[in-house]
């Protein structure tokens, strides 16, 4: 019995060491930019670490060509993340069935809905701890994040989507299945993943949330594709919501409809989905032939 857990809890390092590769590229590539641009200015290779004036030179130009900088980080976690799903899992993926005709519209309700609940957390959270909302609030100002430009929509509702579902659907849901043997709790980890990288509350608590319904989903069909295209619904329909909240009167009131509505949305979403009827499949030890591997 020792022997199986300790066989199956081996799976852990490479679920830890994928969400720490997905974190480890984008800070290199930061790093790697603020020292190649020190290096192009004719300094030497540590004066981004030891020169104030350089670092401070650097941080100017990383602020003035970060959408650049984050679409480059990007792209550099798709081509690590998606080489290592091929190699370990793509090549023997067996997708268990594509959904009926007309299902796949679910995903605009429930990506919509997960996106309004979001704002209700976001809200909940600023009269809890409004000095943690605040400093979120710059955060996603600074990075850009719901910019109405062709380079952010490419950044958050296409790359974003792709890379992230390759990392944590594609990877730590698949390590972490091999490690619990149980969908449930296997789902319940990659979500607790999902939000960690997501590096602050704020994000991580709805994050964790979205999490479990896009591992839910990828549970019901076995197929990233559909997780991308609900996650990318979710980045897109942030303009909206944030358009609605300029809209109309803020306040509890308005939060709660917020709230409720996409509650509502989200159940019919998955419902068209058709992941009520296997939102949590194999309650039994996880099979390889039931999963998306041979071993």
């Amino acid at each position: 019995m020792l022997r199986t857990a300790l066989k199956s809890a081996r799976w852990l390092i490479p679920f830890a060491l994928a969400a720490f590769l997905f974190l480890g590229l984008q800070v290199l590539v930061l790093y790697g930019v603020m020292i190649g641009y020190c290096l192009w200015e004719g300094g030497g290779l540590l004066d981004f670490f030891l020169d104030p004036q350089a670092a401070a030179r650097a941080a100017l130009f990383y602020q003035e060509y970060l959408g650049e900088i984050l679409l480059l980080s990007q792209l550099v976690c798709l081509g690590a993340g998606f080489l290592w799903w091929y190699l370990a899992i793509g090549r023997k993926a067996k997708p268990l069935e594509k959904a009926r005709k007309g299902a796949l519209w679910g995903v605009i309700p429930a990506g919509l809905g997960l996106q309004l609940i979001a704002v209700g957390l976001v809200w909940l959270q600023s009269l809890l701890w409004p000095a943690r909302v605040e400093s979120y609030n710059e955060m996603m100002q600074q990075s850009g994040v719901g910019q109405l430009n062709g380079q952010a929509i490419l950044a958050t509702v296409v790359l974003a989507p792709v890379v992230e579902e390759i990392f944590c659907r594609g990877l730590m849901l698949y390590f972490a299945s091999r490690a619990l043997r149980r969908f449930w709790a296997a789902n319940l980890l990659q979500a607790l993943g999902f939000a960690f990288l997501h590096m602050n509350w704020v994000q991580g608590i709805y994050a964790f949330l979205c999490g479990l319904v896009l591992g839910a989903l990828f549970g019901r069909y076995r197929r990233l594709s559909y997780c991308m295209l609900l996650h990318a619904v979710v980045n897109g329909s942030s303009i909206f919501a944030a358009l609605a909240q300029v809209l109309l009167p803020s306040g509890a009131g308005t939060m709660a409809a917020f709230t409720g509505l996409g509650l509502l949305l989200l159940l019919e979403g998955l419902k068209r989905l058709d992941c009520p009827r296997r939102a949590l499949p194999e309650a039994e030890p996880i099979r390889p032939d039931r999963w998306v591997w041979k071993d």
